[in-house]
């Protein structure tokens, strides 16, 4: 028998708690960055101008949470999909519009000069922005990229490519973070026997708020330290994506456990967690 009421695998499409998680996570994410804007004295407009910027590093990381905090339940696999549509189209939108050195935002009219600035000075993941810069690297065959200095002035194309590939690694953020998140949570059901309900739900709040994050500090770290020998060194450039990879196989892993423990519930059977 279950041990805890929470444990149950749910048959329901529709995952609320996913939703409502994330939901609540991005209104807080929002609110505390305005809210520090504003009393930094940047005024609403520079708040809000540093927000789209913030949101394109922070996204893959609060979607790995509100998957690890929401209850396992049938249909879950779905609804996480459908969450990293989501992810990944608003990161595309934010950085096919993004303001650059040379360009002024396109969709986001209070994306500021403070924050062009930022970019101009190596501090933004938006130097010459992700996909752009990498498709015009590939069309311009790396024309002019392959100058090692060890000072680079704004808009050489070495920088620029090398910024290019470093945000373009956020956009396999989500799929790494999600998928691990999803699998150990789906290992912790399977295998865990929580006598009450409260104390699973505190499990997953505790294992889905340091799992997500040192995640990505670990991917984040490892990639800096490519970007510079990328730059300094003449390494090429796609190893500023090496560091995903070892998350992108444990994320795989993660979703075969997951569907494999959805398959035993259509069945009919009950992952050994949930029994006493």
């Amino acid at each position: 028998m279950n041990m805890s009421g929470s444990t149950t695998w749910r048959r329901t499409g529709f995952h609320a708690p996913l939703w409502l998680h994330a939901g609540l996570l991005l209104f807080v994410f929002a609110g505390f960055y305005i809210l520090r804007g504003v009393l930094q004295g940047q005024g609403l407009g520079g708040a809000f101008g540093h927000l789209p910027g913030l949101l394109f590093s922070a996204l893959p990381v609060l979607a790995g949470i509100a998957v690890g905090m929401s209850e396992t339940r049938l249909g879950l696999a779905r609804n996480v999909v459908l969450l990293l549509m989501v992810t990944a189209t608003l990161m595309t939108m934010i950085d096919l519009t993004a303001p650059t050195a040379s360009l002024p935002p396109l969709l986001f009219p209070t994306w500021e000069a403070g924050f062009v600035a930022e970019a101009a000075a190596g501090r933004s993941t938006f130097e010459g922005r992700a996909i752009p810069t990498l498709i015009s690297w590939i069309v311009d065959r790396g024309r002019g990229s392959g100058e090692v200095l060890q000072r680079y002035p704004i808009g050489h194309p070495r920088l620029m490519i090398a910024n290019g590939f470093f945000a373009f690694l956020f956009f396999l953020m989500p799929f790494g973070i999600v998928g691990t998140v999803l699998g150990f949570m789906t290992w912790v059901r399977r295998r865990v026997v929580f006598p009450r309900a409260r104390d699973e739900r505190l499990a997953r709040v505790f294992l889905a708020w340091s799992l997500a994050p040192t995640l990505y500090w670990a991917v984040v770290g490892f990639s800096r330290q490519a970007q510079a020998a990328v730059l300094f060194r003449g390494e090429p450039f796609f190893l500023v994506l090496l560091p995903a990879l070892p998350l992108l196989f444990l994320a795989v892993g993660g979703w075969r456990a997951t569907n494999k423990a959805e398959r035993d519930i259509h069945l009919g059977g009950d992952p050994p967690g949930g029994e006493g």
